[in-house]
């Protein structure tokens, strides 16, 4: 619900412009409306839970507000929203672009990965260049989110993944379409408007490290992490009887002739 109240208010406040509206009144009076349809569609559990989180919501919205303030102030506005891949003609035309059939990822193998999804923004970041930017929403906090790693073990490649088919799309219409960084917004109060981005220089990495862990899959090798605070909200610890595995783990990944967790191990070497 909130990344259809995004892409509406900016699709209104910008359309393509570099001097956009803001319209505070519009974006409350739509996620009201939106709400409201929601409701009908899935009941909330009780008139005190839709009113908490309906608060909530709107609430988030002011932070989305200042986030795109700043945002605009240095003259970053969106040019496409909600880019689809995979999703048929019907919803590229929606969106102005788009790749109708899935994307298409070579691994260094030779493999070829078929990818689907939606590209939350792209941005034009130079007036006199096809250069943009990508970026993703993110209605959560930023706890997982490091500065300082790029792919973190191929738990964080969907910047680079998402740069790369934005890029082959923008080049229907521009050939020379270059995507020079990627990255996500968290518009919300958890997320508290933060704005993370990484430079696209890396993705020969970001295959390596998603072969990896497509090899880990389809040899059915599903290792149990070591570190504690990656289950610290996971509802299944018993399955993996966590956290008297750890041990366990070391002595599994120190042994060579386990060669089923090479993959694995050459993962966690991707920062």
């Amino acid at each position: 619900m909130l990344h259809q109240i995004y892409a509406a208010y900016l699709r209104k406040t910008c359309a393509g412009t570099t001097k956009p509206t803001p319209d505070r009144d519009y974006l409350v009076e739509m996620a009201e409306k939106l709400i409201v349809e929601t409701k009908g569609k899935i009941p909330p559990p009780s008139p005190l839970v839709y009113e908490y989180e309906k608060n909530e919501l709107l609430q988030g919205l002011e932070v989305f507000l200042r986030a795109e303030a700043e945002l605009q102030q240095n003259g970053s506005c969106p040019v496409y929203l909600e880019v689809p891949f995979g999703f048929g003609a019907e919803e590229s035309a929606l969106a102005g672009l788009g790749l109708d059939e899935p994307f298409a990822v070579e691994l260094q193998s030779g493999e070829i990965v078929l990818l689907r999804g939606r590209i939350d923004r792209i941005d034009r970041i130079s007036p006199n260049e096809p250069i943009f930017r990508v970026r993703d929403f993110k209605t959560g906090g930023t706890y997982g989110y490091d500065e300082r790693k790029y792919i973190k073990q191929g738990q964080q490649i969907q910047h680079s993944l998402y740069g790369l088919v934005a890029e082959t799309i923008l080049r229907q219409k521009e050939p020379q379409a270059r995507v020079d960084d990627a990255g996500y917004i968290f518009p919300t109060e958890k997320g508290e408007g933060e704005r993370i981005l990484r430079l696209q220089d890396r993705r020969r990495e970001v295959l390596q490290a998603l072969e990896h862990m497509l090899n880990l899959l389809a040899a059915g090798v599903f290792c149990a992490t070591g570190d504690k605070n990656r289950c610290k909200y996971c509802e299944y610890q018993i399955v993996c009887r966590f956290p008297s595995t750890p041990k366990n783990i070391e002595i599994k990944l120190l042994c060579g002739h386990n060669t089923q967790l090479t993959p694995w191990k050459e993962l966690q070497q991707y920062d």
